[in-house]
């Protein structure tokens, strides 16, 4: 999984099958792509995985990044359907939230 970095908008989580991977291609395409946040936000964000439901599949955590509110949200990995938006403190901090 990788995300888009600061200053790049519209913010998007891509994951990348490992089955696909070839080290002589250097820009793989991903197997889904999925838009976080509001599409004006470049702030860049963190991602983490765990099975917090315990469904057996894994769901994918983002944090916003540096300018960005202490923002978690919680996509389903299958259909990036949002399960949570959460902010994690004070929504005038602009110090973000890293998760892991």
């Amino acid at each position: 999984m990788t995300g888009t970095g600061i200053g790049i908008a519209p913010p998007q989580l891509s994951i990348f099958r490992a089955a696909d991977f070839n080290p002589a291609i250097t820009s793989p395409t991903p197997a889904k792509n999925y838009p976080v946040f509001e599409s004006t936000f470049t702030g860049g964000f963190t991602i983490g995985v765990a099975d917090t439901n315990r469904d057996g599949v894994k769901d994918i955590f983002v944090g916003a990044g540096p300018d960005g509110a202490p923002r978690l949200t919680r996509l389903r990995a299958a259909t990036g359907e949002v399960l949570s938006d959460i902010f994690a403190d004070d929504i005038n901090f602009l110090g973000g939230i890293a998760v892991s």
